[in-house]
């Protein structure tokens, strides 16, 4: 409930927006129609273009029952869920009762879960229970629950083919079972392989944004290609994973499964992967959780000591998250209520024809998506479209205010403009491309 609370409060105070929510409600809605999951939003026929992430069905499936973008909030918030409930399956069955509640409540407030349940929705966020799920086999030593979590954990993002990979040999090293071990292993391979093949296959360059992250410039600033970019907090991911594992936990071999991710992490050029508050730490936290338990649940010549280490240092991982969601009212009933703007922009979203293509700014696309095609409206061109949606003042992803206001100036005089609850609707004569002008106090110098 808490994960879900905090998604709905995010979603009614309009905080929410086309990138991700949104791309990834029209991918829901494509799926849900049989076709590969497209989104105009992310400018792409298929997905598998950018990421290969087939259980994104999951979305599908759900738009199926209820069409609206805030189904995949309720989608995700039960998926971080049962990751949860797993972890306590493995807390309750191997720890003292009273060590594994406190262990469980840490986990549930741990920043990297929190994050995830923050920050709209991902594919990340639908791994967590089969990652969940992968440490409790290699825990208990159950080959049905490692084998199947780690088959599937391929269909979430094409880099955790490496992780199925430590997950064969870790398999092989605990249960001494060398030939599923190497068959998972090899699977992990295949998987790898297999995804970015299908990347490559279908991106219209053919090539993979992903891998251009670790040999490329791509994502900062300064031009420079993977541990050449400086400056930043590359291993923040690293410590913040040591601290959701108490530090103790890194002793557990499971604790390995985190480090084909925290190692791509670190070395890409993309400094939004150094970053803890988005959704990338959500397949972390049941590794570290778990790891956790196996290092508490074994005889040890000072389990006090130990264990206190290990529940002080959770309770930093966790004190962050209590940070995180201090942010939210959710405790507040009017919360769950959606903004005027919000408000203003649903009812514009039912008057327009249904199926039109329409440009609209980061935080009011999502309520548009259900009925239209949507588009980003930014300084990229977007299009074409017989509608633009936007909100003269305040900036938002993409859209100055002042590059609004100017497109405004330029754009008014020929068009049909109307204005609901301060949400202005243009109505262009004919179809066409979208397009900010840059803003000239942040455009970048010559």
């Amino acid at each position: 409930m808490l994960y879900l609370a905090v998604g709905l409060v995010r979603y009614a105070s309009g905080r929410s927006g086309n990138y991700d929510l949104g791309i990834f409600s029209q991918a829901a809605r494509s799926w849900s129609e049989g076709r590969w999951p497209g989104s105009a939003i992310r400018g792409l026929d298929n997905l598998f273009a950018d990421h290969f992430s087939p259980i994104t069905v999951v979305f599908g499936v759900a738009w199926r029952v209820w069409p609206d973008p805030r189904v995949l909030v309720v989608t995700q918030a039960l998926a971080l869920a049962v990751a949860v409930l797993l972890v306590a399956l493995a807390a309750f069955g191997h720890l003292r009762t009273p060590v594994a509640a406190l262990l469980v409540v840490g986990v549930v407030l741990a920043q990297g879960a929190v994050s995830a349940a923050v920050f709209d929705v991902h594919e990340t966020g639908l791994g967590a229970p089969l990652m969940a799920g992968l440490c409790l086999g290699l825990l208990e030593r159950r080959p049905d629950l490692v084998v199947g979590c780690a088959l599937a954990l391929l269909l979430v993002k094409e880099d955790l083919g490496l992780t199925v990979v430590v997950a064969g040999l870790l398999w092989w090293w605990l249960a001494r079972d060398r030939r599923t071990g190497l068959l998972l292993a090899a699977a992990g391979v295949a998987g790898l392989v297999v995804a970015f093949a299908v990347v490559l296959a279908v991106n219209p360059e053919h090539s993979t944004p992903y891998l251009q992250f670790l040999t490329g410039a791509s994502g900062n600033a300064q031009g420079l290609p993977g541990t050449g970019v400086t400056g930043g907090h590359r291993w923040e991911p690293a410590l913040l994973f040591a601290a959701t594992a108490d530090v103790v936990g890194l002793r557990s071999p499971i604790a390995l499964l985190a480090a084909p991710t925290l190692l791509w992490r670190a070395v890409s050029s993309n400094e939004a992967y150094w970053q803890t508050y988005f959704h990338y730490d959500a397949l972390l936290v049941p590794v570290a959780a778990v790891a956790l338990v196996d290092v508490l649940a074994r005889p040890s010549r000072r389990p006090v000591l130990v264990t206190t280490v290990g529940l002080v240092a959770l309770g930093v991982a966790a004190s962050l998250g209590i940070a995180k969601l201090s942010a939210w009212p959710i405790l507040d009933p009017g919360a769950y209520r959606l903004s005027p703007r919000l408000q203003a922009a649903t009812q514009i979203a039912r008057r327009l024809p249904a199926g039109d293509a329409v440009a609209v700014q980061q935080e009011l696309g999502p309520v548009f998506i259900s009925r239209l095609d949507v588009r980003m409206l930014s300084t990229l061109p977007a299009g074409p479209v017989r509608w633009v949606v936007l909100t003269p003042d305040g900036s938002s992803l993409g859209a100055s205010a002042s590059a609004k206001q100017a497109w405004l100036a330029a754009h008014a005089p020929g068009a049909e403009v109307t204005t609901v609850g301060g949400v202005v609707v243009v109505h262009l004569p004919a179809p066409q491309v979208v397009q900010l002008p840059q803003d000239a106090v942040s455009a970048p110098r010559p």
